[in-house]
């Protein structure tokens, strides 16, 4: 698992409830695949959170720790951590 920190830069829906969110993904981001990140819950009585984006349309990779994707209708920022 990759330690991540998930941050929402621009979005036109409110799906993701916090605007940044640390947890971990499977994998790294590729063309065409989802995103999704496993993290601790908001909910004190839930057993995880997990968040799913749609598939990822474009990749900037800005420096070796940060990269953004964009999806059909968010732009996110990812930062290994």
């Amino acid at each position: 698992m990759i330690s991540i920190i998930l941050k929402k830069i621009e979005s036109n829906h409110s799906n993701l409830r916090t605007p940044t969110v640390k947890g971990f993904i499977k994998e790294k981001p590729a063309l065409n695949k989802e995103i999704v990140v496993l993290a601790q819950p908001i909910n004190p009585i839930a057993v995880g959170r997990m968040i799913r984006t749609t598939r990822i349309k474009e990749i900037n990779v800005l420096t070796d720790k940060i990269v953004r994707c964009s999806t059909s209708n968010s732009i996110y920022e990812i930062e290994y951590v």
